[in-house]
């Protein structure tokens, strides 16, 4: 296989788009309250950790384009997003590896559906007793229901990498 320098995959300009009705999930995660820090530093970090669950248990969901939300620029992903990224997008692709390295909207696509599946694998095993929903059916975290959130998601993010580390 060629070797190809992450370089390559500075993917700056591209819109990453979630679930709407994940949107305010993400925000949540990604924010400090008087209640608890944030669990993850940024959108970029729970999208990846959502893609990559997402492909470790084969959860890839399709939807309407009109289902989707921008949330972040994909120039706030670092190097080990873009790995991951990168790994998705090849798994699809294994035979023409250079098309879907120079289609950085297509790369951003496959982890958007894989992100979609994570999170709905987050929200089943960890996320469920704190979520309330609008009546748009938009999900929320219920901030009140919170205070031992972080606990819960480190926990199931070990109990994954003991079960599964690859």
């Amino acid at each position: 296989m060629n070797n190809i320098s992450l370089d390559v995959l500075k993917i700056t300009d591209v819109r990453v788009s979630v679930n709407k009705k994940y949107t305010d999930i993400y925000k949540s995660l990604s924010q400090s309250s008087n209640i608890r820090k944030s669990i993850f530093e940024r959108h970029a970090k729970i999208f990846t950790f959502c893609a990559a669950l997402g492909f470790n248990k084969n959860k890839r969901n399709k939807f309407n384009s009109g289902d989707l939300e921008n949330l972040f620029w994909s120039k706030t992903f670092g190097k080990h997003d873009l790995t991951v990224i990168y790994s998705l997008a090849v798994n699809d692709y294994s035979e023409n590896i250079t098309e879907i390295i120079n289609d950085k909207e297509k790369m951003i696509s496959i982890a958007e559906e894989y992100a979609d599946g994570g999170m709905e694998i987050l929200i089943d095993n960890v996320l469920s007793e704190f979520i309330k929903e609008k009546e748009d059916g938009i999900l929320y975290l219920n901030h009140i229901e919170t205070s031992y959130l972080e606990k819960e998601v480190l926990s199931f993010i070990n109990s994954i990498v003991s079960r599964d580390p690859f």
